[in-house]
């Protein structure tokens, strides 16, 4: 018999790596090249990543669902897999928390769980104003949102990418500041 989490972990691993695989193959949008020269460069720009979005948004909604339902379920060496594997993903890394909000309690945690997945993502900075900003929509709308990081930092990868904390002990320097 398999063990439950292990279902689920290889449930997460097989969806991660098909949505970024989806992902791969729409990047010819993305790469076709861009007179920078001409004045609207940043308009083509912008509207380029709006059609990969468009064309790409069910398969990372989905993704990024079933990371939120299942992530807190796994056991801990299975996470540290997932969180590996989302790291080196090409696109997805990029995509997964443009789709939730911080307006309801679901929505918060929902933000919370991806932003832990994605485990600082490619650059700590834009993760950290990420999380501020959630964090302070949270607060605008009477959430709970130091019961909600206590309850969530146990998932947080303890692990330093870039030099400016681990996700860990960045959530911890935001329940300390806002606690």
């Amino acid at each position: 018999m398999i063990h439950k989490g292990n279902e689920q972990y290889k449930r997460l691993m097989n969806t991660v790596h098909k949505t970024d695989e989806r992902l791969n193959r729409h990047r010819w949008i993305l790469d076709e090249e861009i007179d920078m020269n001409d004045s609207g460069w940043r308009m083509l720009a912008m509207q380029k990543y709006d059609v990969f979005f468009q064309r790409n948004k069910s398969i990372i909604v989905d993704c990024a669902q079933l990371l939120v339902q299942e992530f807190p379920l796994i056991s801990d060496a299975y996470r540290k897999d997932v969180l590996h594997q989302i790291r080196q993903t090409v696109f997805l890394k990029d995509h997964l928390t443009l789709l939730t909000d911080c307006d309801t309690d679901t929505d918060f945690r929902n933000n919370i769980i991806l932003h832990i997945v994605l485990d600082l993502g490619p650059d700590s900075r834009d993760w950290i104003l990420s999380l501020r900003d959630c964090v302070e929509k949270g607060f605008q709308h009477k959430i709970a949102v130091a019961k909600h990081l206590k309850d969530l930092l146990i998932l947080a990868n303890d692990v330093d990418h870039h030099g400016m904390g681990s996700a860990k002990k960045l959530i911890e320097d935001t329940l300390k500041k806002y606690v």
